[in-house]
C-alpha cells in the first residue's frame, strides 16, 4: 500500500512538473516573457483584456500614437475611436477602480515599452484617496514588480494557465492571434438602462465605499505619484493632455454632504501648482494645460429621468460614468479639434492656473448655490442618499 501511495505522489509531482514547465513556457498571460516565439506563443490572449495584466499586453503588443490613462470614467468614456484624436492608433489603458500609484506604474511601463507621442490622463479626485492603493489583479501582474513566489507557482501551476496556454499556442500557429485585437475601451455596460435607478446605486457605493467617498483622506503619496507621472512625460518628451473628469453634479453634492469640498479645493489646487511648476521647469514649446470639466455646468448638471422612464441621457450612464458623446466634447477641447458635429458648451471647461484657481472655485461655490436652487429635488435626493449610506448595514 506505501508503495502504490509513493508512486502516486511520483507521479502526482511529475504531472505538476510538466504542467508547471508547460504553462511558463508558453507563458500565456504574459508574465515571464522568457520564451517567446513568433507563431507559436509570442502572442498573448489569456489574461481578460480589461485588467491589469490584459492592459500591459495591450501596451506590449503594439504601438500606439496615443495612450488614455485613468480610472473607469475614461476607460468608458474615452473612445479610442474618436475623430478628436491625430495620433494614432490609440489605446485606452485606463484602469477600473485604480489609484494614482498604479496609474503611475502603467505610465512607467508604457515608457518602459514604447513611445508614444500623446498620453492623455483622466484625473478624478477618488484616485487620490489615501484608502486606495492597488487592486488585487495588480497584485498578479507586472505592474507588480515584486511579484511574489507564492504567486507565480499558483500561475504555473493553475487549469486556467493550462486552458490558457493550449489556446495561445492554437492562435498563435493557425493565425487566430492578432496583436492590435483590443483598443481597451470597456464597452460593456449597459446601454438602455433606468438612469434613476443607476445613479442611486452609484451615489450610495461612493458614500459606502471608504475607498471612494465613505472615508476619503487625500493622500500625499499620490499627489506624489502624479507629480512623478507629470514630470516623466516631460523627461520622455511626450505630450501629455489632462484632464478632470466631468463627474455628474450629484456627486458634488454627496462630496458637500460628506464634508469633502474642502479636500477637493485642496486638490484642485495641489494638482493646479504642481503643473505649473512643472511648466516653470521645462523649456519645452508646448506646456502642460490642466482642463477642469467638473463642477456645476451645462453638461453636468443634466436632469435625470424619474424611474421607470425609458428615457436615456445623453451625456451620462450614471452619476460616475460620462457618455463617450460627453468624453468627445472633452477631447475636442483638449486638441482644440474641429472634427465634431457638437458644438461644446461654454461653460463646459475651464483651464486651471494658479492665476485664477481660486476665481474659479469661487465661481463653483456660486454654481453649487445656483443648482440648489433649480433642482431642489434632485440635491435632497442626493444628501438622503449620502445620510443613508453612512448608517451601518445590519
Amino acid at each position: 500500500m506505501q508503495r502504490y501511495l509513493f508512486h502516486y505522489i511520483l507521479i502526482l509531482i511529475a504531472l505538476l512538473v510538466v504542467v508547471g514547465a508547460i504553462n511558463l513556457f508558453v507563458d500565456p498571460d504574459g508574465r515571464l516573457r522568457a520564451f517567446d516565439k513568433p507563431g507559436f506563443n509570442q502572442i498573448k490572449v489569456n489574461p481578460p483584456p480589461e485588467s491589469r495584466q490584459g492592459k500591459t499586453l495591450g501596451i506590449q503588443q503594439c504601438e500606439h500614437g496615443t495612450i488614455v490613462l485613468g480610472s473607469s470614467r475614461a476607460e468608458t468614456g474615452i473612445y479610442p475611436g474618436s475623430k478628436q484624436f491625430h495620433a494614432r492608433p490609440v489605446y485606452n489603458a485606463a484602469l477600473i477602480g485604480t489609484s494614482m500609484r498604479e496609474i503611475l506604474s502603467l505610465a512607467e511601463f508604457v515608457v518602459r515599452n514604447q513611445k508614444p507621442q500623446i498620453i492623455v490622463l483622466g484625473l478624478d479626485f477618488l484616485t487620490f484617496n489615501a484608502q486606495r492603493d492597488t487592486a488585487d489583479d495588480f497584485m498578479d501582474s507586472v505592474l507588480n514588480e515584486n511579484q511574489s513566489v507564492a504567486s507565480l507557482i499558483k500561475y504555473a501551476l493553475s487549469m486556467n494557465t493550462l486552458i490558457g496556454s493550449w489556446i495561445t499556442v492554437d492562435w498563435n500557429t493557425t493565425g487566430v492571434a492578432k496583436r492590435c485585437f483590443y483598443n481597451g475601451h470597456n464597452d460593456r455596460r449597459r446601454i438602455r438602462i433606468d438612469h434613476r435607478i443607476a445613479f442611486d446605486e452609484i451615489q450610495t457605493a461612493y458614500m459606502r465605499n471608504s475607498s471612494l467617498y465613505g472615508d476619503f483622506q487625500l493622500s500625499q503619496a499620490h499627489l506624489d505619484n502624479f507629480t512623478r507621472l507629470a514630470q516623466l512625460t516631460v523627461d520622455e518628451d511626450i505630450a501629455l493632455k489632462i484632464f478632470i473628469s466631468p463627474m455628474h453634479a450629484v456627486h458634488m453634492e454627496l462630496l458637500d454632504e460628506a464634508g469633502l469640498i474642502p479636500a477637493l479645493h485642496t486638490w484642485k489646487k495641489t494638482v493646479t501648482e504642481t503643473v505649473a511648476n512643472i511648466n516653470a521647469q521645462s523649456d519645452r514649446q508646448e506646456p502642460i494645460v490642466l482642463w477642469d470639466f467638473s463642477g456645476y455646468n451645462s453638461i453636468t448638471t443634466e436632469t435625470v429621468p424619474e424611474a421607470g422612464s425609458a428615457q436615456q441621457m445623453r451625456w451620462y450612464r450614471d452619476s460616475a460614468h460620462y457618455r463617450v458623446a460627453t468624453g468627445d466634447l472633452v477631447l475636442q477641447t483638449l486638441f482644440q479639434s474641429t472634427a465634431t458635429t457638437v458644438n461644446r458648451p461654454e461653460d463646459f471647461g475651464v483651464i486651471l492656473t494658479p492665476a485664477n484657481i481660486d476665481a474659479v472655485l469661487m465661481r463653483e461655490k456660486q454654481s453649487a448655490i445656483a443648482y440648489r436652487r433649480t433642482a431642489p429635488k434632485e440635491v435632497a435626493n442626493s444628501r438622503t442618499l449620502a445620510q443613508r449610506a453612512r448608517i451601518p448595514l445590519p
